[in-house]
């Protein structure tokens, strides 16, 4: 039977007390990122909208990365290849309503 409305991730341990079992959620194997793109929102004011999306898009997927550069602002995300970097653009607006552009980190 399956557990709904629990936030875990792998690697976390879960304990029923009142039955006295413990479940591990054993960690997996994750390949480093092979591309990586800026990305821009197209409307300067969804930057925090975008950064909450992006970090919803790594809890789901952690082959997927992202990272500010401190000093100049950029936003680089990273992937496993193209079509997979595309795809989240492609949420970002589908779901989230935040249009990006992109190009070379």
């Amino acid at each position: 039977p399956g557990v709904e409305g629990l936030e875990c991730s792998s690697g976390d341990t879960l304990v029923n007390a009142m039955q006295k079992t413990v479940v591990s959620c054993e960690s997996i194997f994750v390949p480093a990122p092979v591309i990586s793109i800026q990305i821009f929102p197209k409307d300067v004011t969804k930057m925090q909208d975008l950064i909450n999306a992006l970090f919803q898009f790594k809890r789901e997927d952690p082959t997927f990365s992202f990272q500010v550069d401190p000093e100049t602002k950029d936003l680089t995300i990273a992937g496993m290849g193209e079509l997979h970097l595309e795809v989240f653009t492609m949420r970002l607006n589908s779901e989230f309503n935040i249009e990006v552009t992109s190009g070379k980190p």
